[in-house]
């Protein structure tokens, strides 16, 4: 509770002072950022969208986001938290896979921690680096505080309910930047990250299904203001997200580094736009920016969130505690 009071006064502090971490580090991110996008081949017929799939730039025209929009697959298209965390989880299995037979030779225990930690420093200053060339979006700045917040709290054997590191890891990027209380991706990014909170126990079958339901339900003030009203959108998502986190994104990233593999990037575009366009889901009338009304019952919705997961656990601490 202290931590939060804390958080709270360093976030109105560096509000009133108009002053922010992030601040210090925009000249270096606009720097790394167009250095992402120089890497990416020109000849690409798909440009905007492997621009804003690896390097996390905005779409400059509605023409081009416009399906992604419709059909609720925008927050994907955009790096995210979860792109992030699929990069961490590649990086670790490659280098540990890269690393365990050299590892093996080693008998120095001692020897053994530090090269670990090392490879793990190694990681996280990669992915702080890539979080950078994405001009530290909020989405992605929030999923980084909560690797890092994760991975501390673990070295240091420390025990912190999940929902709590939620809050802790969005209050964290807001002290990183306080404008971004008026960001609707961050409020999006956190409330995905609460719905997945939801106990296995309290999910019916198919669980990934009630899941994207759940996100739909607690999502619907964001998806109404972007004129994502169908629930059609839960089954895009289901059917659609797996494909761009885990095979889209990654050859993104080889077109990057491979310059070549361009062609196959351009194919699965367009085999994508053509599939999404045959469900012809129109897009309204749309303001450019959210209303004050909305952001705030965003924060309203996230804080009653918070509040129902800690009471839920309240109640089940007490039982369990009387069966004993």
């Amino acid at each position: 509770m202290i931590l939060i009071l804390i958080s709270l006064i360093s976030l109105i502090s560096l509000a009133l002072v108009r002053m922010s971490p992030f601040h210090f580090l925009h000249s270096i991110t606009l720097f790394l950022h167009q250095k992402c996008l120089e890497t990416l081949p020109s000849q690409s017929i798909n440009l905007p969208e492997l621009k804003a799939l690896v390097c996390a730039e905005n779409f400059s025209t509605l023409t081009r986001s416009e399906i992604f929009i419709t059909t609720g697959l925008i927050h994907l298209f955009v790096v995210s938290g979860a792109h992030l965390q699929f990069l961490y989880r590649f990086l670790t299995t490659t280098t540990v896979f890269l690393t365990s037979a050299w590892l093996d030779t080693i008998n120095i225990s001692n020897t053994r921690t530090f090269l670990e930690k090392t490879r793990l420093s190694l990681i996280l200053l990669g992915l702080t680096i890539y979080a950078a060339c994405c001009e530290f979006n909020p989405p992605i700045t929030r999923s980084l505080f909560s690797l890092f917040l994760t991975l501390f709290l673990k070295q240091q054997k420390i025990s912190w309910d999940k929902p709590y590191q939620v809050l802790m890891s969005g209050l964290f990027t807001l002290i990183f930047n306080p404008s971004w209380v008026s960001s609707m991706s961050l409020q999006m990014s956190w409330l995905l990250a609460l719905v997945r909170l939801a106990p296995p126990s309290l999910m019916p079958e198919p669980r990934q299904l009630f899941q994207q339901i759940l996100c739909f339900i607690f999502l619907y003030p964001i998806t109404l203001f972007l004129q994502i009203t169908g629930p059609l959108t839960i089954l895009i998502n289901l059917i659609f997200a797996p494909f761009l986190e885990y095979i889209l994104f990654p050859m993104g990233l080889l077109t990057a580094v491979f310059n070549s593999c361009v062609f196959i990037f351009d194919v699965s575009i367009q085999l994508l736009n053509r599939t999404l366009q045959l469900l012809e889901m129109p897009l309204n009338f749309q303001l450019t920016q959210p209303p004050a009304y909305l952001i705030c019952l965003n924060w309203s919705l996230i804080f009653f969130v918070h509040l129902a997961i800690h009471l839920y656990e309240m109640i089940k601490k007490r039982q369990e505690g009387s069966h004993v």
